[in-house]
């Protein structure tokens, strides 16, 4: 099968450049389809024009010249054609000391359809590159955008993203080929999205051992999990060949487990002292696959309230953050469209393993219902087996979130000095509970608040410790009436860095 129907399109713009063999025997009008033998009407760069050029097999290691790859050009009925690489580049470095780390590992994973790339090293300095795959139409623009997460992980330090850092979306919405500095065989992208800063584990947990392994089967962008006896157990992904490794594993026993929706494979049971273990494959597995399946009950929400449902492997939840690593794949709606559940819904292909279900775990203005003393309110933990392939769940209450004003009231936010953190009065609140928390989960500060009246917002300075430089924390806040938790803030906010 072509290869296009499976790579993401990338929001990108950049022109493309002909195979060096390419035919030249005069120009051809893009809007038909009259190159012979299955060649593609593309714009020379260099000529001004548009020539024939050859096809080419995707699916051959040799199909293109050094510096070219073989892509599908979308207007031309997804014919092949050999075009210039893109790149994605950037550096990883200590969010303590703003120190280069070198020999981090770095990936990237479309959240459209969660294809992966090689993973790569980084470079003494601790730059990375990166190829991506990037279909074309004729003159060389995208079809379309899609969205990249980006994945890095190093000894000695938390992997980005982690429970408390969600991934900052890196979408390439505009490129300009006049005024970026291009090699002759590459595009190349970099911004401040693709510059990494990674924190270091705690001193204690310093110079512990890594797992190195594979999947028999090259499956890319699988969450792979070192299960442990207290969550949350040390994770990182496969890359597109299906090469993983796990860092900081303390040692202990452990159970290798692999995540992605469609994906099963078999579990290893593995043994971690003081030296890295290497060599491991994760054999796949005769799995038909599981399912999922509950609905939710939205209430005092605002009209037309859609959300979302997602599976978190029991490993990687964090009970007191109420947070996790969704398991790619494993939500209602499909990635990547945006929340649309307001009843019903299923996950399908969920692979064997124990799993933590959230309803309106994303930003979409909703949270699950705090209140423990009513139905459907309760964090849920389940198991597929294969003995025991579907689960039907109790309806999730969910109800309009606290909204956040600052700081990370929409995305990961820095401060200097003393925060005031800023929210929306719950109109019908007694009292508010207001945590912080810092990047190991550690409650740094808690304050309790008495309602607030003729406000339309909550106000609270920071009384705690000094907070560290380079440090990321998050804060949840709570509304309480006297029976009981009303509503809180988004899972996903309140993430701020100190300066």
């Amino acid at each position: 099968m072509n290869r296009v129907l499976f790579f993401a399109l990338i929001a990108l713009s950049f022109v493309a450049c002909e195979k060096k063999d390419e035919n030249t025997a005069g120009t051809c009008d893009p809007t038909k389809i009259e190159c012979a033998d299955d060649g593609v009407c593309l714009f020379d760069r260099v000529k001004g024009d548009y020539y024939c050029t050859d096809a080419c097999d995707p699916l051959a290691a040799d199909a293109c010249d050094d510096g070219y790859v073989c892509e599908g050009i979308t207007d031309q009925e997804n014919r092949t054609a050999c075009v210039t690489k893109v790149y994605l580049k950037g550096k990883v470095f200590d969010l303590e000391t703003d120190a280069a780390i070198k020999d981090a590992l770095v990936m990237a994973q479309n959240t459209k359809d969660g294809i992966a790339t090689d993973v790569v090293k980084t470079a003494a300095d601790g730059s990375w590159t990166i190829e991506i795959a990037v279909p074309r139409n004729s003159h060389g623009d995208p079809a379309t955008g899609d969205i990249y997460t980006l994945y890095a992980s190093a000894d000695d330090h938390i992997p980005y993203p982690s429970l408390m850092r969600p991934a900052l979306p890196v979408t390439l919405t505009q490129f300009d080929p006049e005024t970026a500095d291009l090699p002759s065989s590459a595009w190349e992208y970099s911004s401040e999205l693709t510059d990494i800063g990674l924190l270091p584990v705690k001193d204690e947990e310093k110079g512990r051992a890594s797992i190195n392994g594979k999947l028999a089967n090259p499956f890319g962008g699988v969450l792979i999990v070192a299960e442990c006896a207290a969550p949350p157990c040390p994770y990182n992904y496969a890359d597109k060949k299906g090469n993983f490794t796990i860092f900081n594993v303390a040692p202990g026993n452990y159970e290798l487990a692999a995540y992605k929706r469609g994906v099963y494979c078999e579990k290893k049971t593995v043994t971690v002292a003081a030296t890295d273990i290497t060599g491991l494959t994760l054999a796949a597995k005769e799995f038909a696959g599981g399912s999922v399946s509950g609905s939710v009950n939205i209430v005092n929400a605002p009209g037309g309230s859609k959300t979302s449902v997602v599976l978190i492997p029991e490993s990687t939840f964090h009970e007191t953050l109420v947070t996790g690593v969704v398991a790619p794949g494993l939500r209602a709606p499909q990635p990547p469209a945006a929340p649309n559940i307001n009843g019903a819904f299923e996950i399908t292909d969920v692979p064997e393993g124990k799993y933590v279900v959230l309803a309106a775990y994303e930003n979409d203005g909703l949270v699950r219902d705090p209140d423990p003393n009513i139905a459907g309110t309760q964090i849920v933990h389940f198991e597929i087996t294969i003995t025991a392939t579907t689960k039907t769940l109790d309806s999730f209450k969910i109800t309009e979130a606290l909204a956040m004003v600052s700081p990370g009231g929409s995305t990961p936010e820095a401060v200097s000095g003393t925060p005031t953190f800023k929210w929306a009065d719950d109109s019908s609140e007694d009292a508010y509970n207001l945590k912080v928390y810092n990047i190991y989960g550690d409650l740094v500060w808690e304050k309790d608040i008495d309602g607030v009246s003729g406000s339309e917002t909550v106000e609270v300075p920071y009384e705690g410790p000094a907070l560290e430089a380079g440090m990321y924390y998050q804060w949840k806040a709570v509304s309480y009436r006297k029976d009981g938790p009303i509503s809180t803030t988004e899972d996903l906010r309140g993430v701020f860095y100190a300066e």
